[in-house]
């Protein structure tokens, strides 16, 4: 039997049926994913991080955090996938507006950053820039913002122990179409869909599993991002200033350990 988020108390005997109830059901279904939503997980992320000693690093200006709020080409846990570009039109009517939260609550206690000090841009990198084991390159929509200005006591505790943290967003989705992997003629337009996004999409095994995804074109920020345990897409980073080692530092380290082995001059 198959199960999908769409219909929590409905089971499917194949995933024609399931199609078919997409489409009956549309008009509902994107009704209720275009209301205002966080971007929180409706199940576990799987970790996909590489190693970070291979990665290559975005920059980071120094006493600077960048807050990855959300990615695009990656098919999340709500069966959405976000696009490169949905956020070109908000961000711009949104900059200087936007709260850095803790775990969405709209209140003094959980203000990570005001708005005057939140720093909001789009940033496109590959996968592995950002630290992930996938192909491809996604477009970030970012929170960069200074250390002196982060006022949560435990947001400034994750982000100076460097603890890895997900991140989430506030939205409402401005256009939205459902894509379906089907050769049935009557699913044609939504089949059309699919090949287009497919070639981007980061995790494609999931998306072969579900064989449908809603294509996310344009969306509307509101008011916050979020620092979250679990977002619906897991890969959103916090990305820290990389600490380099200094010549001399390593030759000191190196001279102190030759010196308890062999506690001689030479």
């Amino acid at each position: 039997m198959i199960k999908s988020i769409e219909f929590p108390n409905r089971e499917f005997k194949t995933k024609t049926e399931l199609f078919a109830a997409l489409k009956k059901h549309k008009a509902i279904i994107l009704d209720s994913k275009k209301s205002i939503k966080y971007s929180q997980s409706t199940k576990a992320a799987i970790n996909t991080l590489l190693d970070q000693s291979t990665t290559k690093a975005i920059e980071v200006k120094e006493n600077h955090s960048l807050h990855v709020i959300n990615t695009t080409n990656l098919l999340d846990s709500h069966n959405d996938l976000h696009v490169d570009g949905l956020w070109n039109k908000s961000i711009k009517e949104q900059k200087g507006k936007i709260y850095f939260l803790a775990d969405h609550s709209m209140s003094v206690g959980s203000v990570i950053a005001y708005p005057k000090d939140v720093g909001m841009r789009l940033i496109t990198s590959t996968w592995k820039d950002l630290g992930y084991d996938y192909n491809g390159n996604t477009q970030s929509l970012v929170f960069d913002v200074s250390t002196d200005k982060v006022r949560h006591s435990e947001a400034k505790h994750i982000i100076e122990n460097k603890i890895e943290i997900e991140h989430s967003i506030r939205m409402s989705y401005v256009k939205i179409d459902l894509a379906i992997n089907s050769d049935s003629e009557e699913d044609e337009a939504e089949k059309e869909l699919w090949d287009k996004y497919y070639p981007v999409i980061a995790n494609k095994e999931e998306a072969d599993e579900r064989g449908y995804m809603w294509i996310v074109k344009e969306a509307r920020i509101h008011e916050e991002g979020s620092m979250v345990l679990r977002g619906s897409n897991h890969a959103t980073p916090m990305l820290n200033t990389k600490e380099e080692t200094k010549e001399e530092e390593i030759v000191e380290e190196i001279k102190e350990k030759s010196s308890k082995h062999y506690p001689f001059s030479i």
